[in-house]
């Protein structure tokens, strides 16, 4: 989900505070001072769309959000008001290799990350990964090709979504071209890699005509 600046700047005003206020933390506007990228100098928020992405708010006020900007890294990771990582870097997770795309992120209240993303360098069959970011640095929770221990014989596809950092540390998250799961059964949503439900095998309960499967 894309969030205009203006929308952005009412949706995620603060970190938490004694006296509830509205404060623009970001915009895209030019001239503002809101619109520099915190930790690049003489990169701005892109001017043109909508440069913030895939906001996440946790419940004491932090957040964590993507954004396009108009000179590199041209998509980066802002949290808490600072540049995290970018397009292009290397990956602190894996110094041989650099980030190509970011695709979605989490944030709970301590500030731990989890980011869904690709990355330049490493082999064919493992360029997409959801990593994790605490208070001990990075780590890779999942990797393309990574066997699936709740699904015998298969592996995780090339391509991780919608990660979600409780704030006890479980990840959920969706995955996509299931390694060895069929043709119809390759997309699933995992919680700590238990697989909760399944394309075409899992019914969803409550629905008006059974024997539908997701």
């Amino acid at each position: 989900m894309a969030f205009s600046p203006l929308f952005l700047s009412l949706f995620a005003c603060a970190l938490p505070q004694s006296t509830p206020r509205v404060e623009v933390i970001h915009a895209n506007l030019p001239g503002w001072t809101e619109s520099e990228v915190p930790g690049l100098p003489g990169v701005r928020f892109k001017s043109s769309g909508a440069p913030f992405e895939r906001l996440r708010v946790a419940p004491n006020g932090r957040y964590a959000m993507i954004a396009t900007t108009d000179a590199a890294p041209f998509l980066a990771v802002i949290r808490d008001g600072a540049f995290l990582l970018g397009k292009g870097d290397v990956a602190p997770w894996e110094v041989s290799e650099t980030i190509d795309h970011i695709e979605a992120l989490d944030i709970t209240s301590a500030g731990t990350l989890a980011l869904a993303c690709r990355t330049l360098g490493g082999s064919f069959s493992d360029d997409a990964h959801i990593v994790n970011l605490d208070g001990l640095g990075w780590t890779i929770e999942y990797t393309e090709s990574d066997p699936v221990t709740s699904l015998g014989g298969v592996g995780h596809g090339s391509s991780f979504y919608n990660p979600n950092v409780l704030e006890d540390g479980s990840l959920a998250f969706t995955n996509d071209d299931l390694i060895g799961a069929g043709f119809g059964l390759d997309h699933a949503a995992f919680l700590n890699d238990q697989l909760i439900l399944q394309i075409g095998v899992d019914e969803p309960t409550g629905q008006l005509s059974g024997g539908s499967t997701v």
